[in-house]
């Protein structure tokens, strides 16, 4: 049996092994032996990140030293894509240096979409390819 150490489950809301239940080129299936929630992680530059996960983040700006820190509830898609959802608008942010809860703005770039109303799948918006994701949204 193949095991990934020191995973974040995030419907238990535990760290634990998570037990590899297939895999291929790009991904990894696993489940969590606690919860028995299933995962699709990801291969990202040699390490494996959760596909979808849903954190807090603090965001500051290093070269703007009146920003101070601002905390914000984020989506994470494939470990460094985050989305934040706000009223009507969602702003993507691609975060180019590596990160765990604090990521400087200066390090991101970002576009946002304004009037933005829906129910998203998260795990389909992953995968989903860009003409998807235009069909699916386009008013």
């Amino acid at each position: 049996m193949e095991i990934v150490k020191n995973e974040y489950c995030n419907e238990c809301k535990s760290y634990t092994h998570l037990i590899v239940t297939s895999f291929n080129s790009d991904s990894i299936f696993a489940k969590c032996p606690l919860c028995s929630a299933e995962f699709d992680l990801i291969y990202d530059e040699g390490r494996i990140s959760q596909l979808v996960e849903h954190k807090e983040i603090i965001y500051t700006a290093v070269n703007d030293p009146d920003f101070g820190e601002s905390k914000q509830k984020v989506v994470i898609l494939a470990g460094n894509i985050l989305i934040d959802l706000s009223g009507d608008s969602w702003v993507f942010r691609v975060v180019h240096k590596s990160f765990t809860n604090y990521v400087d703005l200066d390090d991101c770039s970002r576009f946002e979409l304004i009037d933005f109303d829906a129910n998203v799948d998260f795990e389909w918006l992953a995968k989903a390819s860009f003409l998807e994701v235009v069909r699916r949204f386009a008013k």
